[in-house]
């Protein structure tokens, strides 16, 4: 079984990531922001980027801007190590020793992205060619994006022994 998570399922889980942030900046804006987020009639998902800046105005951006890098950052570091589009696609986001990444290595992880949209993208795609279906920020950063299922495999074993002589003593 193939361990590292591929081009199309990392696509999948970036599309849920980025409907879960555009709903978040949407209400949010919603809320606390202008009113012109109600005159929202034709949305293009092309359009994500003008809309936040002619619609939502300083607020959009600002919480757009903490969303696009804080909320991956801090649910890679977390416990679940990974963002809800990852979960839902089986993915887990670790350093080079499978080890949970600290908030300010998935913090560098996602600023290093910015790498990629200076080659128009190139940095995601090599994902797809890269033997362990690493992109650029994964290269640069030291991180691995790896299937749940092969970590949960090889990980079964240890903690099963650990488990069971610890109870019996």
């Amino acid at each position: 079984m193939m361990r590292y998570g591929g081009f199309w399922l990392r696509v999948v889980a970036a599309a849920i990531d980025v409907f879960i942030i555009f709903v978040t900046v949407m209400t949010i804006t919603y809320v606390f922001g202008t009113p012109k987020v109600t005159e929202i009639s034709d949305f293009s998902a092309l359009e994500y980027t003008r809309m936040t800046r002619d619609y939502l105005g300083g607020l959009g951006n600002v919480t757009l801007f903490i969303l696009w890098f804080f909320y991956p950052a801090i649910m890679a570091s977390s416990i679940l190590l990974a963002t809800v589009g990852k979960l839902c696609g089986g993915v887990i986001v670790v350093d080079k020793q499978e080890r949970r990444l600290t908030f300010w290595h998935a913090t560098g992880r996602e600023f290093a992205k910015s790498i990629s949209f200076v080659f128009n993208g190139i940095g995601y795609l090599i994902i797809a060619f890269n033997q362990r279906k690493r992109g650029m920020h994964d290269i640069v950063a030291k991180t691995y994006v790896l299937k749940k299922a092969a970590v949960d495999d090889k990980q079964e074993m240890p903690q099963n022994e650990t488990d069971t002589s610890s109870n019996e003593g």
